[in-house]
């Protein structure tokens, strides 16, 4: 915990010095790589005091002199910086709440980085169009399929956007498995803890010729390339159960979670894998996991996660007594 504090704060005090003045320059010249190559060395900076040391695979695999799409898993919020760091210049899709950053917002911005509402599907789609066209003026993209962070370093279901968004701009996809940033830094901690990370750069997948109702097939080839650079406990020990069984499975192995959820008004949308979602249309999404935790994602972007139906219904009441007081 203590690293931690340490490294956010020198990280903090770095974009305050450093980025008022460069972000200034960026402004008046209208050049943006400056900013960028502040923020490369500031993630490295970021990983060398926290203590983690990169293995990098594949790294000649990447294709120059053109755009592609970047696709990884999602383990931890240290490997965006730690892929930051040893990709070439890439644009990404962010959180929008992400933007609302002093300093960083701003520079990510001028950088051509698109910020994404998860709560919108509209606005989803729109940023996705964005995305498009600076993918079509030759501008690299770095996406995560998966929508959101593992809790365990398995390989969550993947979202259709980020493929729709490589097929309409036909660029290819370029799979990358990050491994081990569990270890360091777990889904709702904020512990870091040193050690060394596996970045795997596997080859590129064609778009040339493909329609988005090929992306299926797509979705399946670049999951299955990802997966391979998994460590052994990063892989699901067991396929996950038939499409007919899972909703019986969650609906009555939920821990209490299920009947909370429903009695808080929420609805479920949908049963991935180990993974159950709910929506509401005040409260927002919620996700049960398999073993027995949840996570809360407020309309306002807000993340909330716990364990077990009695915090859940804590929480959910909580929740609902400030938009509704008495």
């Amino acid at each position: 915990m203590i690293r931690a504090v340490f490294v956010s704060c020198v990280t903090f005090a770095y974009v305050l010095l450093v980025g008022p003045p460069v972000l200034l320059y960026a402004v008046l010249s209208g050049e943006a790589d400056p900013i960028y190559r502040v923020g490369v060395w500031g993630c490295r900076m970021a990983l060398r005091l926290a203590g983690v040391r990169l293995e990098v695979r594949g790294r000649e695999k990447i294709p120059i002199g053109r755009a592609v799409v970047f696709m990884a898993n999602h383990q931890s919020n240290v490997d965006p910086p730690a892929l930051i760091s040893i990709l070439p210049p890439v644009r990404v899709l962010v959180r929008k709440e992400i933007f609302r950053v002093p300093v960083l917002g701003r520079a990510m911005r001028l950088c051509g980085f698109v910020p994404v509402d998860r709560q919108n599907r509209e606005r989803a789609m729109r940023a996705i169009e964005e995305a498009i066209e600076s993918l079509k003026k030759g501008h690299s993209f770095l996406a995560y399929p998966e929508g959101t962070r593992s809790r365990d370093g398995r390989l969550l279901p993947f979202k259709k956007g980020v493929f729709v968004m490589a097929i309409k701009a036909q660029v290819m996809i370029v799979p990358v498995t990050v491994s081990g940033f569990t270890k360091i830094m777990r889904k709702g901690e904020r512990a870091l803890h040193p050690g060394v990370a596996r970045i795997t750069i596997h080859d590129p997948i064609p778009t040339a010729g493909f329609s988005t109702v090929d992306r299926e097939a797509l979705i399946e080839r670049v999951q299955q390339a990802i997966f391979a650079g998994l460590a052994d406990d990063e892989r699901c020990p067991q396929a996950p159960p038939a499409a007919e069984d899972r909703a019986r499975l969650h609906g009555t192995a939920s821990g209490g979670r299920h009947e909370v959820a429903l009695r808080h008004g929420f609805e479920r949308s949908d049963v991935n894998g180990e993974i159950v979602l709910y929506e509401h249309p005040e409260l927002g999404s919620l996700h049960t996991f398999s073993d027995g935790t949840w996570m809360h994602l407020s309309r306002g972007g807000e993340e909330t996660s716990g364990s077990g139906a009695a915090q859940l219904e804590k929480h959910l009441a909580a929740l609902k007594s400030k938009l509704h007081p008495a």
